[in-house]
This record gives structure tokens, C-alpha cells and sequence, in this order.
């Protein structure tokens, strides 16, 4: 039986539950990534398959219905099916290729694992329960080592994995569970869903609240809650907040790089954080190209490492039908913005002594909206050679607009800064 002010809830004969616009976002984000990193990695020419394996720590019933009552697939049936269809893509090109995936759904209520697998079963994918789709009824915490376990026998040394770890608050997700799976795989790949403005509206210098930062294993941050009281006083206390926060997670993760999509709810008025964490710069590139791609609203709230990706349900035409004159949508106008900024603040980022392209994009991805090719078409452009040069690895000076290799050297020059418009 559904409990009082429970969001979702699954159980077979009942219709599914109503799914909030955000998570329609957020789903079509999932399907876009999976399908592209399924193309890019199976594509390689050097291999006719993919070992792969998706784990949902956080699967629910696996269907919802929208407001105009039509039936969506939560994000069990996205990860089957979108496997599927690039499956299928990637056969039209190599005849002999194949997708090895495992599907991992876990859940801590029976009831919801009942339906999803009454739901599979409907969907055609009986066959393969128990043998490439398996469920795990529990916490997320308390199955890791199984699933840590379930890969490392799965044959390829790759060990490539997916983790969604999409939960409703901000509290299911201890963060040395995120480090166990980045310790155990250098592949590995996690979405992870956090509350931000739900956490922040209840955070205070209590001792039950530092607790709460223990569980998280983030326990460095109640060094900052000793202050709090103090910032609350600032006039945008709550982006200061963020960024410290966002700057602590991201520590306590472990990755290396990170994108995230700052999503609003229409619904509770709350916004919260879709985490794209991973331990290398491709991955973080390809996330970065889904951003331009859907074309979510962005909202910058100051440097530093905290470039935050937002999606506004209200200021979304798909949605709302109603036209709007938001700040950043990732337009061509935005991309022009952009370039514009680059151009100008590309060149004092550059050193003296010259480092490859591909590692100066690599310390430089987290901290903007730009793709690696954006910052390729900047360096190409002839207007910023006053300020740096560029040179083959062999040393030899490369012609402006000519195409740009990773191990090709970026190098500052030693003259007066010219300013663009």
C-alpha cells in the first residue's frame, strides 16, 4: 500500500505513478549518453564487441505515466532498449558485432521489483532475466560488493561499467562506495542524482546534522557548518553554499572529471544536481556535447569550478508551448557568446613553456561549457595567434586554421595581451 507523500510507488494492478518533468529531462539525458557512448566505444575499429555492464541502484517499478496519460519508460527500459537500438546501429556497420550486457536493477521494496520484472516480462526480455538482466532487492550500500564482484568475473579487462545511481534525496549514496567503484574500475562510469536545495533547506551546525555529512562520508564539510550561521547572512548565501559543497562532493568522489546538469523542479520549486563523474576526459567531452545537444537552460553562477548546467522546466517551449528569452540554451547565439569568451581568456591560461593540446583541454574541461572541438576552433583562429602559438610536437610552427592534434604544443607568446570583443 502507498504510504502517505510518497513521490513513486509500484505494485502490480496498479497504474504506474506520474512522472515529473525534470525526470523527463533526466531520462532523455540517460538515453542520449548511452546511446552515444555504446557507438563511440563499440565502434572502435579494433574490436567486434563491447563488454558492458548498467547498474540502476535505484530501479523502481521501470514505467511512468505523463500527465497526458501516455506511458514512459523509466530507467530499466532505457538502459535495455537503448542498448538494444545501438546494438543494432553498430551491426549495420560491423557484421559481426556484439554487445556483452549485463543489467544490474536494484531496489529496497520487493513490491517494486515484482512489478519490474512482471514489466520485463512484458517487454519481451524474460529470457534473458537471471542470465544478462539480474535484480537485487536491498540497498544499493549493502549490494556493492556483489556488484564490484559480478564485474570483475565478467570476461574483458576493460571491466567497462555504468552506474546510475538516481537517488530521490541526497542521503542513499555514501561516497566511499563512489570511491570503491572508481578504485576497482578505471572504466567506470557514474550518474548520480544529489538534492542539493533539499539539503541545504534543513543544513545547521547540529550535531544530528554533521552525522548526516559522516553517513555521506563528506565528513571534512562540517568543518565549514561551523561558520554557517555567518554565510546564511551573505546576500547570495545559498550559491556560496553550492559551490563549497559541490567542491567537497567532488573530492570526496574521487573522479577526476565531472559535468553537471543543474536541474530545477516545477513541481517542489527545488533544483538538484545531475552528476556526470568519470576518470577520463572522453567521457566528461562526450557528457559536454549532450549539453548542446538538448539544449538545457544554463545558469553561471561565477568561476572557480562551479559552471553550473541548468534545466528550468517553465522555460522549456517543449513543455510549456509558450515562447522565452532565457539567459543561456545552449543556442548558436550562446556558442558565439562563448567563442567570444574563450578568445579572450583562452590565451592567459596558456604557459610560456607550452603543454599539449589535449592536456591543456584536460585541465581546463571542468571548469567550462566548452567541448574539446570548441576549444580546437578557438585555437585555429587566426585572431588569437598574436597571443599564443602553436607548433607540432617536432617543434615545427602550424598554420593558422590547419587541423589540430592532440599532441600538437599550445605556447604563449611573450607580447602585450590584445582584448577581443
Amino acid at each position: 500500500m502507498k504510504k502517505q507523500n510518497q513521490k513513486y510507488y509500484w505494485e502490480i494492478g496498479c497504474e504506474p505513478p506520474l512522472i515529473d518533468i525534470h525526470s523527463i529531462k533526466k531520462h532523455e539525458i540517460l538515453r542520449e549518453y548511452l546511446s552515444q557512448y555504446i557507438k563511440i566505444v563499440g565502434g572502435s575499429y579494433y574490436s567486434d564487441s563491447l563488454t558492458l555492464t548498467l547498474v540502476d541502484a535505484f530501479a523502481g517499478g521501470g514505467l511512468y505515466k505523463s500527465k497526458e496519460g501516455e506511458y514512459l519508460d523509466g530507467s530499466p527500459l532505457i538502459f535495455l532498449k537503448t542498448s538494444k537500438e545501438a546494438e543494432a546501429y553498430l551491426a549495420t556497420i560491423k557484421k559481426q558485432f556484439k554487445l556483452n550486457a549485463n543489467y544490474i536493477f536494484i531496489d529496497t521494496n520487493k513490491i517494486y521489483l515484482d512489478y519490474l520484472k512482471e514489466l520485463l516480462i512484458n517487454e519481451g526480455f524474460k529470457k534473458q532475466i537471471n542470465n544478462e538482466i539480474f535484480l537485487f532487492n536491498g540497498s544499493f550500500e549493502s549490494k556493492i560488493d556483489l556488484i564490484v564482484n559480478h564485474i570483475q568475473k565478467r570476461k574483458g579487462k576493460a571491466n567497462r561499467c555504468i552506474f546510475l545511481l538516481d537517488q530521490y534525496g541526497y542521503g542513499d549514496v555514501p561516497f566511499y562506495s563512489i570511491r570503491r567503484i572508481f578504485q576497482s574500475f578505471d572504466k567506470a562510469e557514474i550518474l548520480l542524482t544529489f538534492s542539493v536545495d533539499f539539503l541545504i533547506d534543513y543544513m545547521n551546525n547540529s550535531l544530528k546534522f554533521q552525522k548526516i555529512f559522516n553517513k555521506l562520508n563528506i565528513a571534512n564539510f562540517t568543518k565549514y557548518l561551523e561558520n554557517f550561521e555567518e554565510e546564511k547572512k551573505q546576500k547570495h548565501w545559498r550559491v556560496i553554499i553550492q559551490k563549497k559543497l559541490y567542491k567537497h562532493i567532488i573530492e570526496a568522489s574521487g573522479a577526476k572529471f565531472h559535468t553537471n546538469f543543474f536541474i530545477k523542479s516545477s513541481e517542489s520549486s527545488r533544483s538538484y544536481w545531475f552528476l556526470h563523474l568519470s576518470q577520463h576526459m572522453k567521457a566528461k567531452d562526450e557528457m559536454q556535447k549532450i549539453h548542446w545537444k538538448l539544449e538545457n537552460t544554463f545558469a553561471h553562477q561565477g568561476k572557480g569550478g562551479f559552471n553550473m548546467l541548468a534545466y528550468y522546466p517553465e522555460k522549456d517551449i517543449e513543455y510549456t508551448r509558450q515562447p522565452h528569452l532565457p539567459t543561456f540554451v545552449f543556442s548558436n547565439k550562446d556558442k558565439e557568446t562563448s567563442m567570444n569568451l574563450l578568445m579572450s581568456e583562452l590565451p592567459a591560461l596558456t604557459t610560456k613553456e607550452g603543454m599539449p593540446v589535449k592536456l591543456f583541454f584536460e585541465k581546463q574541461c571542468n571548469q567550462t561549457t566548452a567541448t574539446y572541438d570548441m576549444i580546437k576552433e578557438v585555437i585555429r583562429n587566426p585572431m588569437i595567434r598574436n597571443e599564443i602559438s602553436l607548433f607540432t610536437k617536432n617543434g615545427h610552427s602550424k598554420k593558422n586554421n590547419s587541423k589540430i592534434n592532440d599532441k600538437d604544443i599550445i605556447q604563449r607568446n611573450q607580447q602585450k595581451k590584445l582584448f577581443h570583443m
